[in-house]
């Protein structure tokens, strides 16, 4: 028992997993899932990890949580209401190398995500990645683009 609770005969029952428990991580999303789907939030079918609302897209990857909206203040605004739903949160703007995301804005409505070692490994489990000659790697570049943009479709995002 915690200092001060202590008494003959009792014992406490813990609510919550503790931090650095195997169940952590899976509490952790858990109860972040909850909490965006309460502000709005839909999960997409594609990527159990990507959350989009009307404004806001939420990428999430361990503890880590990217939110993205062409205005700030609707990203204000998410953030206030998982506040009041009594989510701990640590802004961090620095955005260079988020799992090894580059972000580069285009223009006023356009941005580019490009993540090559993703795209290797998508391309890899699909069995692409087997070139020695000059046209093999240029049919691997193909197929990867392909498929590529198949995930981009199916989130419709554009490039």
């Amino acid at each position: 028992m915690p200092r001060g609770f202590e008494e003959d005969r009792k014992v406490l029952k813990l609510q919550s997993s503790l931090y650095g428990s195997r169940q952590s991580p899976r509490n952790f999303f858990k109860n972040l899932k909850e909490n965006l789907i309460k502000v709005g939030f839909t999960q997409s079918r594609a990527d159990p990890c990507l959350f989009m609302s009307e404004n806001v897209i939420c990428l999430v990857y361990l503890d880590y949580t990217l939110f993205y909206s062409p205005n700030e203040t609707d990203i204000d605004i998410v953030l206030e209401k998982l506040r009041k739903l009594k989510m701990e949160l640590k802004l961090e703007y620095y955005l260079a190398g988020f799992l090894g995301l580059v972000i580069k804005k285009l223009d006023r409505n356009r941005i580019k995500l490009t993540q090559t070692g993703l795209i290797k490994r998508i391309c890899r489990s699909k069995g692409k990645l087997k070139e020695k000659t000059q046209k093999q790697h240029q049919q691997r570049q193909e197929d990867c683009q392909k498929i590529y943009l198949e995930l981009l479709q199916s989130h419709h995002l554009t490039m």
